[in-house]
């Protein structure tokens, strides 16, 4: 289970990075209400499909119709992440900050959850999670000194 679990962390990154870098050219070329329309519209193909195939809708609308409150603030802000990463993509470049540190200030959310796993979740963090969180906060501070 570690190395499944492992492999498709390591998957989530490599698809993560490298659509940064075409998103970043994408905008280039199209709008980035464009990009995000496009986006959600194949998504909601892509997930009818999967929930047809699986038989999985029914479990589903259940769900949302028991946590329909709390999926709704989930949902709202994911997206509302994901519209500020794809502007902010946008934004960045010449005259602005660089889009690989535009990148990385996004990809710093890791810290902000391990900060607040131990208020909300009641999650305890070791050593080698303040390590982490120290090393991610730096990398930031790194990437802004120029």
């Amino acid at each position: 289970m570690k190395v499944a679990a492992l492999l498709l962390a390591l998957s989530a990154a490599a698809s993560w990075g490298i659509g940064g870098i075409l998103l970043k050219r994408g905008t280039n070329l199209v709008s980035p209400t464009t990009i995000l329309v496009f986006q959600y519209a194949v998504g909601i193909v892509v997930i009818t499909g999967w929930l047809l195939a699986t038989g999985g809708g029914a479990s589903a609308l259940h769900g949302i119709e028991r946590r329909w409150l709390s999926l709704l603030l989930l949902v709202s802000l994911q997206i509302g992440g994901y519209i500020f990463f794809v502007t902010a993509i946008n934004k960045a470049g010449e005259g602005s900050l660089p889009t690989s540190t535009v990148i990385a200030i996004a990809a710093s959310y890791p810290a902000l959850v391990a900060v607040l796993t131990g208020p909300f979740l009641g999650e305890a963090l070791g050593w080698q999670q303040f390590l982490g969180v120290g090393l991610i906060i730096t990398g930031v501070i790194v990437s802004q000194v120029h």
